[in-house]
């Protein structure tokens, strides 16, 4: 099985370059991937990584999913920091953490939410 999640976290880089952090827990925020794409440099430890992905996805998208009945479906959530942007995409019983230069702009997460549902909800078909 985590061979199958390793190809999900390798098509996830392929969607474009400036991705640098895949993070990948399932609904009970149980750590299925927390990888780097090869030959970027964290800015954090692993550790520090291992645990943002398995405790900071929870309390932002339950808290966020208190809006749907207003607001619509939850499509992306994202943070942006002076060196880091990130993006939390919820796919079924899945959250995706994604981490990927902070010079990224609305049309790119267009395009990853876009390609995150096509390989999340359409991969296991």
């Amino acid at each position: 099985m985590q061979r199958y999640w390793d190809r999900i976290a390798d098509r996830i880089f392929d969607i474009d370059e400036k991705i640098r952090y895949v993070g990948i827990v399932d609904a009970s925020y149980h750590v299925i991937v927390s990888r780097m794409r090869s030959g970027i440099s964290s800015l954090t430890s692993s550790e520090l990584d291992w645990n943002f992905v398995s405790i900071v996805p929870r309390t932002m998208v339950e808290g966020a999913l208190r809006l749907e009945g207003t607001c619509g479906p939850l499509e992306i959530m994202s943070i942006r920091y002076r060196k880091v942007m990130l993006s939390l995409y919820r796919a079924g019983d899945y959250i995706v953490t994604v981490s990927f230069e902070p010079t990224v702009e609305t049309p790119f997460m267009q395009k990853l939410t876009q390609e995150l549902s096509r390989i999340l909800y359409y991969e296991r078909e």
